[in-house]
C-alpha cells in the first residue's frame, strides 16, 4: 500500500502541477491577441511555452511539499524506492520533465483551437489518454497484458507511469529509458508547434489579419 501512495503522489503531481495552457490560447483567440501577437517578432508558443514552465517550476516545490508530508502521514513510511536523497532528487526531476512535455502538448492543443475553435473535446480526448494508457490511478503491471502492449506505444505510458515506477522499483533502467523517450516526445511536440505556428501564421497574413 504505501508503494501504491507514493506511485499515485507522483501521477498526481504530473497531473495537477501542469498549466491548462490552452486555455489561456483560447482566450488569446476570442479577445484578438493572439492575431496581433502572432504577427509580432516573436515567437507565440515559445512565450506560451515558456511562461507555462514559469508557472509549473515556481508551484512545483508547494504542489510536491503538500502531497509528500499528506502521502508520509497515510502511508507511515516514504516508499524503498524513494528513501534515498539520490531517488528522491531524480524523482522530483523526472516529475518536472514529464510535465513539462505535458506542457508543451497542452501547447499543441492550444494553437489547434485555431481551427476547431473550441477544443474541450480534444483536450478531454487527451486527458483521457494520460488517465488510461499513462496509469494514473493504478501502475501498468496491473492492467491486462494486451492492454500494456498497447499503452507502451504512447506517450502517456512515459509521461506518468515511466516517471511514477521510481516508487515502486526505485531506480531503474526503465526510468532512464523514459526519461530519454520523454525528450523525444518533447522534441515532436516543439516541431508540431512550430509547423501549426507557420500554418496560422500564412492563414492570417493571406486573409489581411
Amino acid at each position: 500500500m504505501p508503494q501504491l501512495l507514493w506511485y499515485l503522489l507522483m501521477t498526481e503531481l504530473v497531473v495537477m502541477a501542469t498549466p491548462r495552457v490552452y486555455r489561456d490560447i483560447e482566450r488569446d483567440l476570442n479577445d484578438g491577441t493572439f492575431a496581433v501577437l502572432m504577427q509580432k517578432p516573436l515567437n507565440y508558443g515559445a512565450m506560451r511555452v515558456a511562461e507555462s514552465l514559469g508557472f509549473l517550476f515556481g508551484r512545483f516545490p508547494a504542489f510536491a511539499a503538500i502531497g509528500g508530508i499528506g502521502t508520509l502521514i497515510f502511508a507511515g513510511e516514504v516508499t524503498a524506492g524513494l528513501r534515498s536523497p539520490l531517488a528522491m532528487g531524480i524523482g522530483c526531476l523526472l516529475v518536472l520533465l514529464s510535465a513539462s512535455v505535458m506542457t508543451i502538448s497542452y501547447t499543441v492543443i492550444g494553437l489547434c483551437s485555431v481551427f476547431l475553435r473550441d477544443t474541450r473535446a480534444l483536450s478531454m480526448v487527451w486527458d483521457k489518454g494520460v488517465w488510461l494508457f499513462g496509469g494514473m490511478m493504478v501502475p501498468l503491471v496491473l492492467y491486462p497484458p494486451w492492454l500494456q502492449e498497447i499503452a507502451s506505444w504512447t506517450p502517456f505510458y512515459h509521461i506518468l507511469f515511466g516517471v511514477a515506477q521510481i516508487a515502486l522499483d526505485g531506480v531503474t533502467l526503465a526510468c532512464i529509458h523514459s526519461a530519454l523517450t520523454l525528450f523525444e516526445w518533447s522534441g515532436v511536440g516543439i516541431v508540431l508547434i512550430e509547423l501549426l505556428q507557420r500554418k496560422i501564421k500564412s492563414d492570417i497574413i493571406g486573409e489581411g489579419g
